[in-house]
């Protein structure tokens, strides 16, 4: 919950209804929260018969929860979730299945005695983005099956996605169109549905609260801890990372270097040796010639190998 204020700390009095905290607040009124369940599905509800804000529901093993906004269930038994999205994080598809799952898991785990008992569920998501790039300002999905369009599976699970930057406001029905108006233009005009002229009294009403406002900014304090330490712990693990990546690196680097070193090396003495032994082998040539010239032994054995070496008429190369 709260992800816009993730991104920056709004002020308490600026808060509209696209902040999860508000939206959280706004609907903690039964009555708000059935007239925005009536206008966003077009469904008419008598009455909640339960409804709770902030609910956590957990899978099977309890591994993994989800902090649902608002949570209501009407006199038909019906359950309608309701949430907030300012924010587009590319899971919000996903996301819809996954709290159909969690609702479905926490009502059959209660104790049904059949499943047809298992209760209809809507998963409302208010998107201040469009989640399917169609334009539109209300995606309504149901299951059908695909080889008969007409045939529809009647599981009692709906997925509504209202989008407020849609381009088909004038297709909507007033009330929609209202209520978009309001999420992205608050408090600028007067609704001729009352129940937007109801919603932007509460808003205002929970603006001049001093308890909410008090437990706003301590969520903020949390939020803004939480993230210190997130900032901590990040900084610890890449001073551990980096410096693992050096050593590795630098190991690397230090075997490379070490390999072209040492083949200049193995060539500077390779050549050297070649050098030296042409340079013998050279002198033993002389040597042959001057004995082949029918020079004495004695006159050989006079003349040495540096004689030998400058006297020859090969030039040669001295080693460095």
């Amino acid at each position: 919950m709260i992800n816009n204020a993730k991104k920056k700390n709004v002020p308490f009095k600026e808060l509209t209804l696209k902040s999860e905290f508000m939206f959280t607040e706004a609907l903690r009124d039964k009555n708000i929260c059935k007239d925005v369940i009536e206008i966003t599905t077009g469904l008419t509800v008598k009455e909640l018969s339960f409804h709770h804000e902030e609910q956590v529901y957990k899978n099977f093993k309890g591994l993994r929860g989800i902090q649902l906004d608002v949570i209501a269930v009407d006199d038909e038994q019906t359950f309608y979730d309701l949430e907030m999205q300012d924010e587009d994080k590319g899971d919000t598809i996903k996301r819809s299945r996954y709290y159909h799952a969690l609702i479905d898991t926490k009502n059959v785990a209660s104790g049904i005695d059949s499943y047809n008992a298992v209760p209809k569920v809507y998963v409302i998501f208010i998107c201040t983005f469009d989640p399917f790039d169609r334009e539109l300002c209300r995606y309504t999905f149901r299951p059908y099956c695909e080889e008969a369009k007409d045939l529809s599976l009647e599981d009692g699970a709906c997925t509504i996605f209202i989008n407020t930057k849609g381009n088909n406001i004038s297709d909507m029905p007033i009330e929609l169109q209202e209520f978009i108006d309001y999420i992205e233009r608050p408090d600028k005009r007067t609704y001729s549905d009352k129940r937007i002229n109801d919603l932007s009294a509460r808003v205002k009403k929970v603006h001049k609260d001093q308890t909410v406002e008090v437990r706003y900014m301590r969520l903020m304090e949390k939020i803004y801890e939480s993230m210190e330490e997130g900032r901590a712990e990040g900084r610890a693990e890449g001073l551990v990372e980096g410096r693992a990546e050096g050593l590795v690196e630098g190991r690397a680097e230090g075997l490379v270097e070490g390999r072209a070193e040492g083949r200049a090396e193995g060539r500077a003495e390779g050549r050297a040796e070649g050098l030296a032994e042409g340079q013998k082998l050279k002198s033993l040539e002389i040597i042959i010639n001057m004995h082949n010239n029918n020079f004495s032994n004695n006159d050989i054995s006079k003349i040495s190998l540096s004689q030998v070496i400058m006297s020859s008429s090969v030039p040669f190369s001295s080693t460095s």
